[in-house]
């Protein structure tokens, strides 16, 4: 039961990663259409913020895809 445990929260993590990919890269899209249409600032700070949103959601999955029990994740928070 623990192995099927260990499992889920392991496709959960990777489909949140996925998922967060995805949408932090139609906001980065979207911060190249304000550029190209005079919005420099904002699209620029709208691209940055979304890419340091992708490399925070990164370094956040990293000990749930790898730790080995609830415990060690739990403790941590």
């Amino acid at each position: 039961m623990e192995t099927k445990r260990q499992a889920r929260r392991g496709h959960l993590a990777w489909a949140t990663l996925i998922c967060l990919t995805v949408i932090v890269f139609l906001f980065i899209a979207g911060s190249f259409y304000l550029i190209l249409n005079n919005h420099e600032i904002i699209g620029s700070i709208f691209g940055g913020g979304s890419f340091l949103a992708l490399l925070g959601s990164w370094v956040d999955q990293v000990p749930m895809l790898t730790a080995k029990d609830d415990i060690s994740i739990d403790d941590s928070k």
